[in-house]
């Protein structure tokens, strides 16, 4: 708010572009339903994008072979906005952190064009809730499911403040996820260590 205004009402009168003005690629994953393996490329669904996180947890695979079909037409690099248009979680957005390749069904993927817009301000913007809900009201239903057409998103208008300031506003953004990740692990050692301390008191009631 301090720095970029009421975004869901573009409140600092910034300029405002087509979303697909503002991307070198606006696509979206498969549509198929591939057969999973056991061990393979991970593949990402709608119900492992979560706002600001990609959900690792009950991850699927499948096989190389289909990845390098998959990737002709979605490709995902690092910085690139993953966003759910489809289904129960439509709106959801995360900047793609991961180290590794995948492959996506049914979730959308911008490619920034990065002279004009940065991950961490567009990542934002998607899920500020007040910008979410405007732009959710040009969604489609069909059956018992939302979707956002590809044409919809690409005709998303985003406001776009100067690049300098979406920089320092990823660096605040950058400083508080190494911060969490530290307490994170912090928390993750002090468990191991409560545990550790529990099965040496466990160990010593039995003599």
């Amino acid at each position: 708010m301090e720095m970029f205004g009421n975004v869901a009402i573009n409140q600092t009168k910034w300029e405002v572009e087509a979303l697909v003005n503002l991307c070198t690629n606006v696509t979206d994953g498969t549509h198929d339903t591939p057969e999973r393996v056991p061990v393979g490329v991970p593949f990402i669904t709608s119900k492992n994008i979560r706002p600001y996180e990609i959900d690792l947890t009950n991850l699927e695979f499948v096989s190389m072979e289909t990845h390098q079909e998959i990737i002709k037409r979605c490709n995902p690099k690092s910085g690139d906005i993953l966003y759910t248009n489809i289904g129960v979680n439509v709106g959801n957005a995360v900047a793609n952190r991961l180290g590794f390749s995948f492959s996506l069904k049914n979730v959308a993927l911008f490619q920034l064009n990065t002279a004009k817009l940065d991950p961490y301000y567009m990542e934002s913007l998607l899920n500020n809730p007040g910008f979410k809900e405007s732009r959710l009201q040009f969604s489609s239903v069909g059956g018992a499911q939302k979707f956002m057409s590809l044409d919809v998103l690409r005709e998303m208008p985003i406001p776009i403040p100067p690049l300098d300031l979406q920089e320092r506003f990823a660096t605040v953004v950058q400083c508080y996820e190494r911060l969490h990740s530290q307490q994170r692990e912090a928390s993750r050692q002090a468990e191991l260590l409560f545990q550790g301390l529990l099965a040496d008191a466990f160990n010593m009631c039995q003599y």
